[in-house]
């Protein structure tokens, strides 16, 4: 499992996946402040009474028809037999998805879609989340994730998404009590070998990283404004021993940055570029991760609709997936030289605000107009290209043209950047 985050993508890309979506959250500290569960793994099951910990039993249907009662019995005995097994499993017909209870709501299996497109991963994973949210008990339980090896990582970060740690609700009674959810693996996969310390140490730095990016993405911008996610950026980079790289407001400007100051001088919180640098010994290659963070994306002069603009605070979305797949690349032992660029800026109306015709000069010393105030945008005939198209992984649309080409003037000169570039959003 430790191989996949080296080969800089796959395990890293589900990371992406999981933290540009709404809805998961963050670490044990926060699971705490907010009420929300802790996520512990194992890689086998224990023996456990369902009433006293419920349990629910998810995998694809031929892996679960091919188990035999002994293999989860630990997990539904006294309050489930063989035959009770036997009959649910196979009265599952998913479309896309079945479920059957076992033993009142407190024991349940549910059997993931059979078709995979494009769209609906080999692990089924985007159905993992939906039915681990349908049957959360929301309290102390168990989640027993049916499946192979190659499987595993994608399935923890589904179930990662189904907890989400961001809550405002006012809780009646008081507040709400800390609970846990342990997932154990139950692998079926011919020569799976069993899951050792190290993939379980993977699996809850992932599943940390997609909660952090997700409760990043779920808090709305007059809490999760620039500042704060500087902050955000900050308690990561002193977890993993790096210093940032911070130029922020009036700086910018002085810098030469026109354009990502452009987008976020009109906020009270001033726009930001941060920068992340893992560079261990050895390394051959250098990467580069840009993430688009606009904590809030009014449309500026070029103001939204009151059924576009609502759900903006998500446009941030990139730098929070960047900043936990960054996270869990460094804390799995990533080789290469990595960094991560997360371009914040709250696209806010007011005085100072960017007009369509004005004109922006960027780090590169090119000189553009924009006919539209979309966030970061800045974009006109002529400002499409760059001295290197491709060094440059564009988060979202072309809205952060003017950010690419300024921050790949700025550390062109100390990173080869980009022989493999990734796209999010």
């Amino acid at each position: 499992m430790k191989a996949q985050c080296h080969c800089r993508g796959y395990a890293v890309r589900l990371v992406f996946w999981a933290c540009t979506l709404p809805a998961a959250g963050e670490h044990s500290v926060c699971c705490a402040r907010m009420g929300s569960p802790k996520l512990q793994f194992r890689g086998s099951l224990s023996t456990v009474d369902p009433r006293k910990s419920p349990v629910l039993i998810v995998g694809q249907l031929g892996h679960l028809t091919g188990l035999s009662f002994s293999d989860v019995a630990p997990r539904l005995q006294p309050r489930v037999d063989e035959e009770a097994w036997n009959l649910a499993v196979n009265s599952l017909q998913p479309s896309p998805t079945d479920y059957c209870s076992l033993y009142l709501n407190l024991a349940t299996v549910a059997a993931l879609p059979i078709k995979c497109s494009r769209h609906n991963t080999p692990s089924r994973t985007h159905a993992v989340t939906k039915l681990v949210k349908t049957h959360s008990t929301g309290g102390d339980e168990c989640i027993v994730l049916v499946c192979e090896r190659n499987d595993v990582y994608a399935s923890a970060c589904g179930v990662a998404r189904a907890y989400p740690t961001y809550s405002r609700k006012t809780a009646s009674g008081g507040s709400s009590t800390e609970h846990t959810v342990t997932v154990e693996v139950l692998l079926v996969g011919k020569g799976d070998a069993p899951l050792t310390q190290e993939d379980i140490k993977l699996l809850e730095d992932a599943v940390f990283s997609v909660r952090l990016a997700a409760r990043i993405v779920d808090t709305p911008a007059n809490e999760m404004h620039t500042d704060a996610f500087i902050e955000e950026v900050h308690k990561v980079a002193q977890m993993l021993d790096i210093k940032p790289m911070i130029i922020r407001g009036e700086d910018l400007a002085a810098k030469g940055f026109g354009g990502i100051y452009g987008v976020g001088k009109a906020a009270i919180h001033p726009p930001a570029l941060v920068v992340l640098s893992h560079m261990p010994s050895g390394a051959t290659d250098s990467i580069a991760w840009v993430g688009k963070g606009i904590v809030y994306d009014t449309g500026g002069l070029s103001i939204k609709t009151k059924t576009s603009m609502p759900g903006m605070k998500r446009d941030c979305g990139g730098a929070a997936g960047i900043l936990g797949a960054f996270c869990v690349a460094v804390q799995s032992g990533f080789i290469q030289n990595l960094h991560a660029i997360f371009c914040l800026a709250e696209n806010a109306v007011g005085p100072t605000a960017t007009k369509p015709d004005d004109i922006h000069t960027l780090y590169s010393g090119r000189k553009f107009c924009k006919d539209w105030c979309k966030a970061g945008a800045c974009w006109a005939p002529g400002s499409e290209e760059s001295d290197k198209p491709h060094s440059l992984g564009v988060i979202g649309h072309l809205i952060i043209k003017c950010l690419a080409l300024e921050i790949d003037n700025l550390l062109w000169p100390t990173v080869h950047w980009f022989t493999h570039h990734q796209e999010v959003n």
